[in-house]
């Protein structure tokens, strides 16, 4: 497939990851250069990492989103007191939440889609979809 490379922005043949052949090697080693930081040091914040590297923050988002790197081999520190946010919400960021949500910035905490919201308009759907079948008459024609 042809087309502009992720990276250099170069129209070029790709390969599945959008990238040309001549930035595949370079960003290969610095891939490589991550992994072995990562494993050498543990967890690390994204932007840490790309300090680290000389590159971009973007591309460490780039490598997650292609699933080259895992999200839970980084840490997610809050801005105010540095906890990690990976699997939880902060304690002294849930009042700046609740605020925003409330507020006329577009934001609607009816419309927020968590996990259990998610796992409740499904069921939803399935019960509601379940009771119009269960209603469906199930005549069979056959010619005479």
């Amino acid at each position: 497939m042809y087309g502009n490379c992720i990276l250099c922005d170069n129209y070029a043949k790709l390969n599945r990851l959008y990238i040309c052949s001549d930035c595949f090697p370079i960003d290969e080693q610095l891939l490589q250069l991550a992994r072995d930081m990562i494993r050498a040091e543990g967890r690390m914040s994204v932007f840490e990492l790309a300090d680290r590297l000389g590159v971009p923050y973007e591309r460490v988002f780039l490598w997650i989103q292609q699933r080259r790197l895992k999200p839970g081999q980084f840490r997610y520190n809050c801005p105010v007191c540095g906890k990690d946010l990976l699997y939880s919400f902060c304690d002294c960021m849930k009042n700046s939440y609740a605020s925003e949500s409330g507020g006329g910035n577009g934001i609607h905490p009816e419309k927020f889609y968590s996990a259990i919201r998610i796992q409740q308009r499904r069921n939803d759907y399935w019960d509601r979809e379940s009771r119009i079948r269960r209603k469906q008459k199930r005549d069979i024609w056959l010619p005479t």
